[in-house]
């Protein structure tokens, strides 16, 4: 499905890494052990009690 997917391209995933790099960049002064997933579901459940975030695998186990 990603390979299809627009947002997947290379053109978007190269549009995205400015936000990644400014996620990265949060976590790192948070702690070592804070990643930017954890940054990027603390801003989502800081939105309110109206947005539900709905994380995927932590792992690649299919």
């Amino acid at each position: 499905m990603r390979a299809r997917h627009p947002r997947f391209t290379a053109e978007m995933m190269a549009a995205n890494q400015p936000i990644v790099a400014g996620l990265r960049r949060v976590a790192a002064r948070h702690g070592e052990d804070v990643t930017a997933a954890q940054v990027a579901l603390a801003w989502v459940l800081a939105q309110g009690r109206h947005v539900v975030p709905v994380p995927g695998p932590s792992g690649s186990g299919g």
